[in-house]
């Protein structure tokens, strides 16, 4: 990512845009990349370019877009956005996990996990994203950032083979 990009989307958070609005832009850019396209290209006028943002995308956006197409920034659409979604969630305190499992966790168990995360790192609000990983056997690895928690039926069995070879 580079540091113009992190510069966009700390102007974009300062702008207290609503982050609703940020994702539509984002969706729109992705799903209609001719659009994207065109934002980028160097041929296309500029009032061609603060036409189309102005037919397409939510009103709160508009002069961004138009900023980012004027200095020729259009194509680092996609890393501004991500590199938003980065900063507003650190500075709005929301920690961002990945849980792998066997069997999808119930609700009372994602509770818990949430409120051991939050005590853990102090964070406002917790976002996992849950993926299928049947090679583990049984239970589930949590990962946030670097840190791991394995609670996994193989992760155990590892634990076991070194301390058994370990003797």
């Amino acid at each position: 990512m580079t540091q113009t990009s992190i510069s966009y989307a700390v102007v974009l958070y300062d702008l207290k845009i609503d982050r609703e609005a940020v994702s539509q832009t984002r969706q729109i850019l992705e799903e209609v990349p001719q659009v994207q396209k065109a934002l980028e290209n160097p041929t296309v006028s500029r009032e061609t370019k603060h036409r189309l943002v102005e037919r397409i995308f939510p009103k709160e956006m508009q002069n961004f877009l138009k900023n980012l197409c004027d200095h020729q920034q259009a194509a680092k659409a996609q890393e501004i956005f991500q590199a938003y979604r980065e900063y507003a969630d650190k500075q709005e305190r929301v920690l961002k996990a990945t849980l792998y499992y066997v069997t999808l966790p119930k609700e009372e168990q994602m509770k818990k996990i949430r409120q051991f995360l939050g005590r853990k790192y102090q964070c406002r609000d917790v976002k996992i994203d849950l993926v299928e990983s049947p090679e583990l056997i049984g239970g589930f690895i949590l990962k946030v950032g670097s840190s791991e928690y394995d609670w996994s039926l193989k992760g155990r069995l590892q634990q076991l083979t070194h301390k058994i070879i370990r003797r």
